[in-house]
C-alpha cells in the first residue's frame, strides 16, 4: 500500500520552521522533517512510525517556472518539473514564492497479478494470436514495457525472420554496476541504460531476474516473436524499449544508501523517457504498465495526474496501465441525500493501517465504533468533518487542519487506536471537499472485525472509499453498517484519466465475460474506470530463464531451444496479462495511423469494442467500453469499417498471404462450388474481383503496392500488405 503510515506522525501539530510545508505533499513533508529531526518521537510506541526511506536525495514533481528548479531539473511537462534534489535542499526551495507544489509519493506499486494459475491442458485462446499479422506487426511502433523480472536473452524477443534483437533499450534501475554506457546519466538518476543491443545481449536479464519473472511474460504478450510455438504477441515485430522498475517485491536490492529516489515519480520519468526515444526515431509509442498502486482523494497525485496529461497530450504517445485484481473488494460506499449513514465494518488482513477516502461538498460526521470491547466500557468516538468547499481557515471549528493532519493519537475509546485526517481540496473538483483518513492500530493487524465505520450526515450526499482491505455488512452488530459496495477498487495509475485503464476477461468456459477479480470503478474521482477490457485468462507466454534456473519456478507449459538454451513458456492470469495485450494491439493501430491520440483510442473502443453484457449500457465501471476488438478498431482507424460488402469479422477458414507482385488466397478445404472474393482498397474502391474454382483450394492475383482488404465468401475479411 502507499504506506502513508510515514506521513501521519502525531508531532506534525508541532512543528514551525520557516520551511513551507503546506506545498509539500505528505510523504516530502514527512521526509524533510525527519532529515531535520524534527519528528523525534515519531517511532515511539502508540505513533505512527518514522520512514523506513534512507539516502539524501529525493525525485519529486515541482510546479514552478523552471528558473527556478534549473540546478535539479531532470525531465518536464510545462511548468511542472521532475527534480533530483538534495532532501536537505527541499525546504529551502519550498521559500521559493515561484514554487508551488513539490509533490513525491512512496512507491506503493505492485505487479497486478493476483493468482498464478498453470493450466498446462487448457486450450490458448487468443493470447498470442496477434491479429492482423498478415497487415500489420507492429514494425512501425515502439512499445514501452515498464516492469520487473525481464529475461532479454528469451527468444521470443528477436525478430521473426532475421534473428535481430528487438529490444533497442534497456533501463534497469536495480543495475548498479560502475560502468555507464550513456553520457547524460542525469537523465537516468538511477541504475543502468543500455544503448547497445548487443550490450543488452551480453547483460541477460534485469538484475532481479533471480527472484522476479512478471516483465518477461508481460513483454512477450505485447511483443513477442513466439519463436517456434504459436504464443506469439501482439506486434511480434515491434521494437521494444524495456524498463526494468522498482516496486515493493523487488525494492530488496535497491542500496539503503538511496532509498529516498525510489518514488513514483522515479516510475513517471521512465514513461517519458520511452516516449523521448520514441520521438527520435520518428516511431509513435505505447507504454504496457502491469502495475498498479493506491489512488489519493486530496493532493498527494495532483502534479502526477496533470504531467500524465502532458506527457499524453501528443500525438502517438500512449499509455497503458493495468486497473488491478482487486475486483471481489467492497470498497465504495456511496452515500445519498435520503441516507442518514451508511458504514461497515473494517476487514483486513495483513496490516495495521487502515486508509478511508471520502469526497463531499458538505459537513459530516465519523464515527468509528469497536466492538471487540464490552458494551459497559466506552467504545465509540466521533470525528466532525467540518470543512466546506472553498475553504480559506487553517483550522476547521472541530481543530481539522487544511492541507494538513489533524492527529488524535492512543484512543482509549478505540483500544489505542490513532487516527489521522488529512483534510483539503479533492483533487479532481475544486467545488468538494477530499478527506484522507488513517486508522493506525499499532497492537494488531485488522485480521477479525473488530471496528465499525459510520458516515453520518442528515442530506449529505458522499463518496466514500477504501484503499486497501475494504469494508462489509455488519448488521450483526448495527444495522446501520451497510451500504458498501463491490466497486471503486481500481488502481492507479490506470485509474487517472489520461491512462488507459484495462481489465481482463475470462474465455474459456465463460463466454468472455469479465473475471470476478478484476477490478472495477468508479475512480475515487468519478471516472469510468476500466476503460477496456481484454482476454486475460490462461494466457501462455515467455517465462524468465534466470527466475526457473534460481528457483525451480512456474511450471512450464512448453520448451524451446535457443543457442544451446532452454527456454519455457508458462500460463497466467490477470490484469497483469490483459493489459499488455491491449498494449500490442494499440500499436498495431499506431504502425496503420501514427497521429492517434488517446481520445482517437477511446473513440475506436467506443465504436468497435465487442459488449460482453448486451443489457448494460456502455461504458460502465465493469467493462469500460467492453472487450478490444482488434480487427473492427483497425478497420475503423482506416476508414474502411463501412464498405459494402466487407464484413466487420476477421477471416476464418481461409488465409491470406503476401505472394511474389500480390497475394494469394487459401481456403483449408476444397471449393464445392465457385467461392467469390473481392479486394478493396482502404480508401474503399473495389480494386479485383475472382472466384476461387470448384476442386480449387487457392487462387493467385497481382497487386500493386499497398494494404488491402480481403473478402472470402461469407467467411470473413483480413488485411494484407503488399510490398
Amino acid at each position: 500500500m502507499r504506506r502513508l503510515i510515514i506521513a501521519i506522525a502525531s508531532t506534525f501539530a508541532l512543528i514551525a520552521n520557516a520551511q513551507d510545508y503546506s506545498k509539500m505533499s505528505r510523504y516530502v513533508r514527512q521526509l524533510v522533517m525527519e532529515q531535520d529531526n524534527a519528528v523525534q518521537a515519531a517511532g515511539a510506541k502508540g505513533v505512527s512510525p518514522t520512514l523506513s526511506t534512507t539516502g539524501n536525495e529525493l525525485l519529486a514533481f515541482v510546479k514552478a517556472p523552471e528558473d527556478a528548479v534549473s540546478g535539479y531539473c531532470i525531465a518536464h511537462q510545462g511548468d511542472i518539473h521532475i527534480v533530483k534534489i538534495p532532501i536537505s535542499e527541499v525546504a529551502a526551495l519550498s521559500e521559493n514564492a515561484d514554487v508551488e507544489r513539490i509533490e513525491a509519493s512512496q512507491n506503493n506499486y505492485e505487479a497486478n497479478l493476483d493468482s498464478v494459475a498453470s493450466c498446462a491442458d487448457v486450450q490458448q485462446i487468443w493470447e498470442g494470436q496477434a491479429p492482423l499479422t498478415q497487415a500489420f506487426t507492429g514494425k512501425g511502433a515502439l512499445i514501452g514495457v515498464v516492469d520487473i523480472g525481464i529475461d532479454y536473452s528469451h527468444p521470443t524477443f528477436r525478430s521473426i525472420d532475421s534473428d535481430k534483437m528487438r529490444i533497442v533499450r534497456a533501463w534497469d534501475m536495480l543495475d548498479f554496476s560502475d560502468s555507464q554506457t550513456y553520457n547524460e546519466k542525469k537523465k537516468f538518476p538511477i541504475g543502468k541504460l543500455l544503448t547497445d543491443t548487443d550490450d543488452i545481449i551480453a547483460k541477460g536479464a534485469t538484475a532481479d531476474s533471480k527472484t522476479e519473472w512478471h516483465g518477461t511474460h508481460t513483454t512477450a504478450i505485447a511483443a513477442g516473436s513466439g519463436y517456434d510455438t504459436p504464443y506469439r504477441g501482439m506486434a511480434p515485430d515491434a521494437d521494444i524499449y524495456s524498463v526494468g522498475c522498482i516496486i515493493g517485491s523487488n525494492s530488496s536490492y535497491l542500496p539503503s544508501t538511496i532509498k529516498s529516489l525510489n518514488t513514483s515519480t522515479l516510475n513517471t520519468l521512465s514513461f517519458q523517457r520511452i516516449f523521448e526515444y520514441a520521438d527520435t526515431i520518428g516511431k509513435p509509442a505505447v507504454i504496457s504498465y502491469s502495475i498498479s498502486g493506491t489512488q489519493d482523494m486530496t493532493n498527494d497525485d495532483a502534479l502526477l495526474n496533470e504531467y500524465l496529461a502532458g506527457l499524453t497530450s501528443t500525438p502517438g504517445h500512449i499509455i497503458v496501465s493495468s486497473i488491478g485484481n482487486s475486483g471481489t473488494k467492497h470498497r465504495y460506499l456511496p452515500k445519498t441525500e435520503d441516507t442518514d449513514t451508511v458504514g461497515g465494518m473494517i476487514a483486513k488482513s495483513t496490516e495495521k493501517l487502515f486508509v478511508v477516502n471520502i469526497s463531499t461538498q458538505k459537513q459530516l460526521k465519523l464515527r468509528i465504533t469497536d466492538y471487540s470491547r464490552d458494551e459497559s466500557k466506552e467504545r465509540t468516538k466521533e470525528f466532525s468533518l467540518d470543512f466546506l468547499p472553498g475553504n480559506k481557515k487553517k483550522t476547521s471549528s472541530s481543530g481539522l487542519k487544511w492541507n494538513d493532519y489533524y492527529t488524535k493519537s492512543n484512543i482509549p475509546e478505540l483500544d489505542s487506536m490513532s487516527v489521522y485526517i488529512f483534510s483539503g481540496t479533492d483533487g479532481f473538483d475544486s467545488e468538494r471537499v477530499g478527506y484522507d483518513i488513517f486508522l493506525y492500530q499499532e497492537k494488531y493487524t485488522y485480521s477479525s472485525l473488530n471496528y465499525g465505520i459510520e458516515i453520518i450526515g442528515d442530506d449529505v450526499p458522499a463518496e466514500i472509499f477504501v484503499q486497501n482491505g475494504e469494508l462489509i455488512s455488519g448488521t450483526a452488530y448495527s444495522p446501520t453498517l451497510t451500504g458498501a459496495q463491490v466497486a471503486g477498487n481500481c488502481g492507479s495509475p490506470g485509474a487517472l484519466p489520461s491512462v488507459i485503464g484495462v481489465g481482463f476477461t475470462e474465455h474459456w468456459g465463460k463466454g468472455g465475460l469479465r473475471h470476478s477479480i478484476s477490478s472495477i470503478g468508479p475512480s475515487l474521482h468519478g471516472h469510468i474506470k476500466p476503460d477496456i477490457m481484454a482476454s486475460g485468462y490462461n494466457v501462455k507466454s515467455a517465462l524468465n530463464s534466470v527466475y526457473r534456473a534460481n528457483t525451480g519456478g512456474i511450471p512450464s507449459v512448453r520448451e524451446s531451444t535457443y543457442n544451446g538454451k532452454q527456454y519455457g513458456w508458462t500460463s497466467q492470469y490477470g490484469t497483469s496479462m490483459s493489459t499488455p495485450a491491449v498494449a500490442g494491439i494499440i500499436a498495431l493501430w499506431l504502425e496503420a495511423k501514427p497521429t492517434l491520440t488517446h481520445d482517437d483510442i477511446m473513440d475506436v473502443f467506443a465504436n468497435t469494442s465487442r459488449h460482453p453484457v448486451e443489457s448494460l449500457s456502455y461504458p460502465n465501471n465493469e467493462y469500460g467500453y467492453g472487450e478490444i476488438n482488434a480487427y473492427q478498431g483497425l478497420l475503423y482507424i482506416l476508414g474502411i469499417d463501412h464498405i459494402e460488402g466487407l464484413q466487420a469479422n476477421q477471416l476464418t477458414g481461409a488465409t491470406v498471404v503476401p505472394a511474389a507482385g500480390g497475394i494469394t488466397v487459401r481456403i483449408d478445404s476444397e471449393a464445392d462450388s465457385a467461392l467469390p472474393c473481392r479486394i478493396y482498397s482502404t480508401g474503399g474502391q473495389l480494386v479485383r474481383q475472382f472466384c476461387i474454382d470448384r476442386g480449387s483450394s487457392e487462387h493467385t492475383v497481382s497487386l500493386q503496392q499497398g494494404i488491402y482488404a480481403v473478402q472470402v465468401g461469407n467467411m470473413g475479411s483480413t488485411l494484407v500488405r503488399v510490398e
